[in-house]
This record gives structure tokens, sequence and C-alpha cells, in this order.
């Protein structure tokens, strides 16, 4: 399975999005739709790891807006993205069939 991990805020938003009332959490249609065309002709799967994933208004948003996610990655204060990043493969490859490589296998240990 081909994964994305999403950052929403300066991916599907920028400083030129139009907010005109500010909300805190905003997608342009237009990147929306870059990234839309990028995971369909990839057939990837988008795993959120934006700070948007703190918040359930900020999930909630994020769906609202179109933006196809099936997991987000935990939150694990004090450790580096990439630490939080390589638990998700962890424990996808945990819930699978397929065998823990041995770099995986060493990350865990």
């Amino acid at each position: 399975m081909k994964v994305i991990f999403l950052d929403i805020d300066g991916v599907l938003n920028c400083k030129s999005t139009p907010n005109p009332r500010g909300f805190p959490y905003i997608v342009d249609p237009g990147l929306l739709a870059r990234y839309l065309h990028l995971a369909a002709s990839t057939d990837a799967k988008t795993v959120l790891l934006s700070t948007w994933r703190h918040d359930p208004a900020g999930q909630w948003s994020a769906r609202y807006y179109g933006v196809p996610f099936f997991d987000v990655i935990p939150d694990m204060p004090g450790k580096p993205t990439s630490a939080t990043i390589i638990s998700v493969f962890v424990s996808a490859l945990r819930r699978s069939s397929m065998p823990c490589s041995p770099l995986s296998a060493s990350i865990t240990s």
C-alpha cells in the first residue's frame, strides 16, 4: 500500500488562500484538486500528519473540505515526527500478515 503523510498547512492552503472570515482551518480548492489527482494517480492512501489531527474541529474540517484520510498519526509529545511516522508503519505491519523487515524490527527494539 502506498501512503502519503499529509501536512495540510502550506500544502493544501497558503497565504493567498481566500479566508475572508479568518477561519483557523481552511483548504484551497485548487490545491486540494491537485492533491486528489496525485493521490488517485498513485493509488495512495492518506494519513493526516497535520496539526489538524490534534483538534476534532480540524479533523471535521478536513473531512468537510473533502481531504481523504484513513488515519492520523498519533500524538507523541517530545518525540520527532520521524519516530511517529515509523510507529505508524510498524503498527500497520503488525496488523497485517506481512512479517516485519529487519529494519522495522530493529527500530522498535
